[in-house]
């Protein structure tokens, strides 16, 4: 709220320059306690947008931490399927060529 007039009595009493002079003073007053204000508010947000970054990069970490551990977990998985296929995968040719020496081997005798 910006004061632009004097009472009618304190105008009287202290003259048309001092009414202009008190208005001026008030003014003055206003835009530096306007400034303070801003100041203070502004430090209070920097120091709460401070307070929540920090907190925002331990959540993030923990959930990074949390995603590197399921990534290790499934890359071990996905290491134990790739045993497993070749397992058996070398199990297949094995018996494959198993089946193909004891063919060979009956044809080679004559008793197929």
């Amino acid at each position: 709220m910006v004061v632009t007039s004097v009472p009618p009595a304190l105008r009287d009493r202290i003259g048309h320059d001092g009414a202009l002079a008190l208005l001026e003073m008030r003014e003055d007053e206003r835009v530096d306690w306007r400034d303070e204000v801003i100041a203070v508010v502004t430090d209070r947000f920097e120091c709460r947008l401070t307070a929540e970054m920090a907190a925002l990069r331990q959540t993030l970490h923990e959930g990074m931490q949390d995603i590197r551990q399921e990534l290790a977990a499934t890359r071990l998985d996905m290491l134990k399927t790739r045993f497993d296929v070749l397992k058996w995968s070398v199990a297949f040719w094995t018996a494959n060529a198993a089946m193909i020496v004891a063919l060979f081997t009956l044809l080679g005798r004559g008793r197929l």
